[in-house]
């Protein structure tokens, strides 16, 4: 991280707050990292798990806000297992009320 962080001129702290991971993690495997903070949504409405991942991971592949990925499925826990299908935009609000015709 150290030499990412030097390579791109970012601070430190920056590279692990932009992935969302803590200083003292190490990576138990190559991933994406972000030089710059994920979005909020993805630019799919969807990501359907293809091999049991963590939502971390699901976060660094798609580029969505980790925190927002557990808002938009609360349903989810952090091991996801294959086939399962995982919002990346919050799920519209279903609307209840009764339209009245006032003619």
């Amino acid at each position: 991280f150290i030499d990412i962080a030097l390579k791109y001129n970012l601070p430190l702290y920056k590279l692990f707050e932009y992935n969302e991971i803590e200083a003292s993690n190490l990576l138990e495997r190559d991933q994406l990292i972000f030089l710059a903070a994920k979005k909020k949504e993805g630019a799919t409405s969807f990501h359907i798990v293809k091999n049991n991942s963590t939502l971390h991971e699901i976060s660094q592949l798609e580029g969505v806000q980790l925190s927002q990925l557990k808002i938009y499925n609360p349903n989810l826990s952090d091991e996801v297992k294959s086939g399962t299908q995982v919002l990346l935009f919050k799920p519209k609000e279903t609307n209840t009320t009764i339209k009245k015709d006032n003619s």
